[in-house]
């Protein structure tokens, strides 16, 4: 892909953050923004360009994520004004990017938490001081938001209750 691209972080605690990114860069920065739920834009406009250049350009973390810097407001919204619109890459199936192409778009993978059920094991902690051990999962709510858990190393102890998302998931054995 050619040209450049804006990259617009979430805007938590109204502290609006962007990147710019030019040239070959664009295609992992646009894969790294998807998987973290940052918008990404092409300016339309030549103004938009000139205003790009006031935004820091963007590096990619040697964990593939993108590092974006704070901006103004008013720079943030007249580039959050082209998302929803023909100027926005969004991921889709295929590797292919309304606007362009890129590439290398992973699939989304599937889903792990989705995957547990009575009888997995998982990492589970009680405290930061603790440590993770190994849990059986014996159980979960009708939501399916909530397990019940006990410790494999000791199931003597009570069982306890964690939210699906807190848990970690152990790698399937090869």
């Amino acid at each position: 892909m050619d040209g450049i691209a804006i990259i617009l972080a979430a805007n938590v605690d109204n502290k609006p953050r962007a990147a710019f990114f030019s040239g070959e860069a664009i295609d992992a920065a646009v894969v790294a923004a998807h998987r973290q739920g940052f918008a990404v834009v092409v300016p339309a406009t030549e103004e938009l360009v000139v205003l790009a250049a006031d935004i820091p350009a963007g590096r990619l973390t040697a964990a593939g994520r993108v590092s974006c810097s704070f901006v103004k407001q008013d720079v943030y919204d007249k580039f959050a004004a082209l998302i929803g619109t023909e100027q926005e890459l969004k991921p889709s199936e295929g590797g292919e990017q309304q606007g362009g192409s890129v590439s290398s778009m992973p699939s989304a993978g599937p889903d792990l938490w989705a995957g547990i059920s009575a009888g997995s094991i998982v990492l589970a902690t009680v405290g930061r001081e603790d440590g993770w051990w190994e849990a059986v999962v014996l159980a979960e709510d009708s939501s399916g938001e909530r397990l019940t858990l006990s410790w494999r190393d000791w199931p003597n102890m009570p069982s306890f209750t964690m939210a699906r998302r807190t848990v970690a998931v152990i790698a399937p054995r090869p």
